[in-house]
């Protein structure tokens, strides 16, 4: 003879977790057709009814036995349903009722939602992208920090929103998994979508961001492109020039000319210059020492990263924020 609801709902209170899987096993279907018939989202009916399956090993020591474990279950997820409309201002409240015999009219009445063969394939492929796939079948509480940050980017992802917010999405995440996420957004964004992104994470800003708005202390500090913000930190862009041989007084005085702070090495043969624009100084210089007679055996250009452009603005290094 199986268990009842309520010996199970005991069990889970003292954290069974097989009991835990055999409530889960009898409620998930219609969990998930009764918070879709209160918010006709498939989305958000399979959040509300996972969170409401959380709530329920949370707080399954509370359960009384005053009336049945399905009346006080469900009583769980209609409230979450609810404070989800309020939330998004949905004004039209949907009522349910339990029959005597214990039933559900409205479970018994609500027909499943139809199947969409494309988005199940496109949730299958970007689950597998984001190894995810194996897992598919875990609760949220049994995954791990990386796992259940990668879920959370795959949900957006999943539903292509004209407007993607991602809140740090890579965040415990390994360095192969980070490249696959930076990757997906990269593509939702090339699909037409208008990607945000939250991020501390200086070289994810630098593979995702046209533009990065910088904040500071919760307020908004500047906002710009990222080839502008780092030009606009004077000498910030490192060209070191390496010449076949010793540099003339005459060419060290035409590149102070040209702007930026010039050293010179020892030997004469190697000048390192800090310019604001390394592009705009460099052909100059280049002219310049072609001009001289000057030969050129080597140049390299070395630009601020962001993590200095957030110390230009705000004073504070990124390192020290984290």
């Amino acid at each position: 003879m199986e268990p009842s609801d309520e010996a199970l709902c005991e069990r889970v209170a003292k954290r069974d977790e097989a009991a835990f899987d055999l409530l889960v096993a009898r409620y998930q279907e219609r969990a998930y057709r009764l918070a879709w018939s209160m918010l006709r989202n498939a989305e958000d009916a399979r959040d509300l009814s996972q969170e409401a399956f959380i709530r329920l090993y949370e707080a399954a020591g509370s359960f009384r036995g005053r009336s049945k474990f399905s009346t006080w279950f469900y009583r769980i997820l209609v409230n979450l349903c609810l404070d989800h409309k309020r939330k998004h201002r949905w004004w039209k409240l949907w009522a349910r009722d339990e029959g005597d015999d214990g039933t559900d009219p409205i479970l018994e009445r609500q027909p499943a939602p139809a199947r969409d063969p494309v988005g199940e394939l496109s949730r299958e492929q970007t689950m597998k992208d984001l190894e995810l796939w194996e897992s598919r079948d875990k609760m949220f509480m049994h995954l791990s920090g990386g796992q259940a940050k990668r879920l959370e980017t795959a949900k957006v992802l999943i539903q292509r929103p004209k407007v993607a917010i991602f809140d740090e999405p890579t965040s415990q995440v390994d360095l192969r998994g980070k490249r696959k996420i930076w990757d997906k957004i990269k593509a939702l964004r090339n699909e037409g979508s208008t990607v945000i992104v939250a991020t501390n994470e200086v070289r994810e800003a630098e593979y995702l961001a046209d533009r990065v708005t910088i904040l500071h202390k919760g307020t908004k500090v500047v906002c710009d492109s990222i080839s502008v913000l780092k030009d606009a930190i004077a000498g910030g862009d490192v060209v070191e020039v390496g010449f076949e041989d010793p540099v003339s007084g005459g060419l060290v005085e035409s590149l102070k000319e040209l702007g930026g702070s010039l050293q010179l090495s020892p030997e004469g043969n190697q000048l390192r210059a800090r310019v604001s624009r390394a592009e705009d100084w460099v052909p100059k210089m280049t002219s310049a020492s072609y001009e001289q007679g000057a030969r050129i055996s080597s140049i390299r250009v070395t630009e601020p990263s962001l993590d200095d452009v957030f110390l230009h603005f705000t004073g504070t290094a990124l390192e020290e924020k984290q």
